[in-house]
């Protein structure tokens, strides 16, 4: 699927046999769409909360350590998400302090953003209707350890449209949310950077 908000990249080149061209595509953001949460941590504000009525640990904080910051270059990039999650059994959960009116009608919605971990989580949403709010879990992310034990930063790209059109949630507006469900010996890690909720 191509992804609908980004601007078509387009250059004009003259193939040769047995050269090697190499292409270093620059890539923008559409003009006509809306941003509904945009959270890169670096005014050093969190825009999400504790949520769910069995979570054990809440410790979402604003990092400035250039191992775990995302792209860290000390200036447009120095503070990233982080989650530490004790050993034992625990359940991990934030959801955005915002309530977000997204569009019907079949429109686009993604939610984007810039993980590493060395545990399973997910992202969900919740519908809120009225005063009994049920979490929609929607796609689970997991561990993103190399085979050194290194955690790599990926990039998510999570559609909502299908979830946010169901008849059930006519009327809701939403609220996005993240846990985790952990059990051993070793404390877990969650970074996050990067946070965009994005449609036509």
């Amino acid at each position: 699927m191509t992804y609908p908000f980004y601007k078509p990249y387009e250059i004009d080149l003259e193939l040769i046999p047995t050269v090697i061209d190499t292409l270093s595509p620059i890539f923008s953001y559409r003009s006509n769409i809306t941003f509904s949460w945009l959270e890169d941590f670096e005014d050093n504000s969190i825009s999400v909360e504790k949520s769910g009525s069995n979570t054990t640990t809440d410790s979402l904080f604003v990092t400035d350590d250039p191992d775990h910051v995302f792209n860290y270059d000390g200036l447009a990039n120095q503070f990233s998400g982080q989650v530490v999650i004790p050993s034992g059994f625990q359940i991990f959960e934030n959801a955005t302090v915002q309530l977000y009116d997204l569009p019907r009608r079949g429109t686009e919605i993604f939610l984007e953003f810039n993980f590493k971990c060395n545990t399973e989580f997910l992202a969900g949403i919740y519908p809120v209707t009225g005063s009994f709010i049920s979490g929609v879990p929607i796609v689970n992310f997991y561990s993103t350890q190399d085979d050194n034990g290194k955690m790599q930063w990926k990039k998510a790209y999570v559609s909502l449209k299908e979830d946010v059109n169901n008849p059930d949630y006519s009327g809701a507006d939403f609220r996005i949310f993240f846990n985790a469900q952990t059990n051993g010996d070793l404390e877990k890690q969650i970074f996050f950077d990067n946070f965009k909720l994005v449609h036509f």
